[in-house]
């Protein structure tokens, strides 16, 4: 069949049905959107005497409030950044006094789940910055201590610690800013991505020697050792606007960047088959009991409709309370980080003993992640489509 003859075919009735569920999905995460972006934040302001002991007034400049005494004299500076965790956002306002150093740290908001929270909480994480200085890189497992079963989140309230010192380091100390950190993680993705296209070309026994391969060492190094799968939350981080700042964070960047790079480059989900860690435990189970795939007659369609409506309706959540994680039912967190609460360890073995029976159960029927990326795809395919359609048409 010629491009003209297969461009000019009209959309099959399940592209139709596709089109009408992407246009309302969309609709509902706008009214989601509009929701939270309408919801008040806490006011700064009035919290900064908690973080520069011995503040009698305030004044604002923009993004930074500077602490007066009853003399008049500056006691401090204080600024508020957040950044996101497992499962949302982390708010924190961070005082510095004349010399540079951190006083004072308050917690303004927090929307991390709160398993994850308490364990910061409870090991008073937050008193380890003080005293030290504000342009410390307070970087985890280097000058700041890693918290077993909230690394995530321990990160996240670094960086956002980080980043309010560094408002006051460049906007009322007049310092330097920290380079562009750039390191083995971001090399590591940058590999499975470029071997994964590599994989769509090889053909033959060694393509799934060369699958498996790819897929144990993304199980290890972006699963078990890393911990940072691609997951609901980037997502919903990314619509919300929760984006880390790209010098720190070039890891979130080139996860989503490079998925979206392999979906419109190859044509193919090919991050699901091929470098999500979880998908290759499930994979590993499988082979320990031979499992099948599970493509009921006539259901097999409506089965991944539902899978679409619970991303759906879980990005809506998180954007409608501005918290990421708020809906992420994914059990990657639960098995990489081995720390979680009761119902996601019961969704995590009931997932990896189907994973003996089925193949890859939870990439099929449950996976949001998944369904966001086929909906990528679809469109991506459309949009090509649109574009042969248009190229054939007859001039005039």
């Amino acid at each position: 069949m010629t491009v003209a003859a297969l461009a000019s075919q009209p959309p099959t009735k399940y592209q139709r049905q596709l089109w009408i569920e992407g246009l309302l999905a969309v609709a509902i995460l706008i009214v989601a959107w509009i929701y939270g972006f309408l919801a008040t934040r806490s006011p700064i302001e009035p919290l900064v005497s908690n973080v520069l002991p011995g503040v009698q007034s305030v004044r604002a400049d923009g993004e930074i409030f500077t602490g007066l005494d009853a003399q008049g004299r500056v006691v401090g500076h204080a600024a508020a950044a957040d950044a996101t965790g497992y499962g949302g956002p982390v708010y924190l306002l961070v005082g510095v006094d004349t010399a540079g150093d951190i006083l004072g740290i308050q917690v303004v908001e927090q929307r991390e789940t709160p398993g994850f929270y308490a364990l910061l909480r409870d090991r008073r994480f937050l008193q380890g910055f003080l005293g030290r200085p504000a342009a410390s890189p307070f970087v985890l497992g280097e000058d700041v201590d890693v918290i077993s079963g909230a690394t995530l989140t321990a990160g996240a309230v670094a960086e956002a610690i980080r980043l309010a010192a560094r408002k006051i380091e460049v906007g009322a100390l007049v310092r330097t800013v920290p380079p562009i950190r750039f390191g083995f993680p971001e090399i590591a993705l940058v590999s499975l991505f470029a071997a994964a296209i590599m994989l769509t070309r090889v053909r033959g026994p060694r393509r799934s020697i060369f699958r498996w391969v790819i897929m144990l060492v993304s199980m290890l190094l972006l699963g078990f050792w890393l911990n940072q799968p691609l997951t609901l939350a980037n997502f919903a981080s990314l619509l919300v606007g929760y984006w880390p700042t790209w010098q720190d964070h070039l890891y979130w960047y080139v996860l989503l960047g490079g998925v979206t790079a392999m979906i419109m480059v190859t044509g193919k989900n090919t991050y699901c088959y091929t470098i999500c860690p979880f998908a290759g435990v499930q994979e590993c189970f499988g082979k320990l009991g031979d499992a099948k795939p599970f493509l009921p007659v006539g259901g097999y369609r409506r089965l991944r409709r539902v899978t679409r409506w619970l991303a759906v309706l879980a990005l809506a959540l998180g954007l409608a309370f501005r918290q990421p994680g708020a809906a992420s039912f994914e059990p990657f967190g639960t098995l990489f980080s081995f720390s979680a609460g009761f119902f996601p360890w019961m969704l995590l073995v009931f997932v990896l003993f189907a994973s003996l029976i089925i193949l890859r159960p939870f990439c099929h029927y449950l996976c949001p992640v998944g369904a966001i990326l086929d909906f990528m795809l679809f469109l991506r395919n459309q949009g090509k489509r649109l574009w042969k359609r248009t190229k054939a048409a007859p001039a005039g």
